[in-house]
């Protein structure tokens, strides 16, 4: 005949054991990367060092995607960029504006060290810089200068080769403080996914 100490210590087991798998559940729900949508795709922080905070907008000229995050890292980050239609992806034959992504980031700066640029590299491929040959650029096509701007920062280059960047530089992003950074993102030959890799810049030590 079980004790009423004995029962006690299996009633606790029971619980133990029943709190560590609600625990176990609930800690891989919170594991499943969140899926911003705007226009025709989606943008995921699931790869760490920032978090998205909020989206809005299609991607139009006059509608242009914005995406409120914060950078946690004075490291590089890369943002994850999904069609939402792969199997519907634009020609490549069309003209630069059908293909045009107008976007505008806006950046918490929650690293602890000031900002003195920022860089933005495209990769169709993970930690493989864009190339000409892939269609993917900060409409290298065109270059056009009126849609790339940053309240911040008051010159930026861009480099085609090797790789597709755009860097922002001559001005201070303190601790806390905001930044915000607008461009064009084109494709000719898309892909199901692409990727922004980002990268603060800091002082020289």
């Amino acid at each position: 005949m079980m004790t009423w100490s004995l029962r006690i210590v299996v009633l606790a087991g029971i619980l133990l054991a029943a709190s560590f798998l609600v625990a176990k559940e609930n800690h891989g729900v919170a594991q499943q990367p969140k899926l911003w949508v705007a226009g025709t795709f989606s943008f995921s922080d699931e790869l760490g060092g920032f978090k998205i905070l909020g989206i809005d907008g299609s991607g139009a000229m006059d509608d242009p995607i914005i995406i409120h995050q914060e950078m946690q890292t004075s490291g590089g980050s890369t943002m994850i960029v999904r069609h939402l239609n792969p199997l519907q992806l634009k020609a490549a034959n069309h003209t630069v504006e059908d293909n045009a992504v107008y976007v505008r980031f806006v950046t918490a700066n929650n690293s602890n060290v000031p900002w003195v640029g920022y860089g933005l590299e495209l990769q169709e491929i993970k930690d493989k810089p864009s190339t000409y040959g892939d269609g993917l650029s900060f409409d290298q096509i065109s270059r056009e200068t009126s849609f790339v701007r940053s309240d911040k920062f008051l010159e930026f280059e861009r480099q085609y080769e090797p790789g597709d960047r755009v860097v922002f530089r001559k001005g201070v992003v303190n601790h806390q403080e905001k930044v915000k950074i607008e461009f064009v993102v084109t494709d000719f030959t898309p892909t199901a996914h692409f990727y922004i890799y980002q990268d603060p810049l800091i002082p020289a030590s």
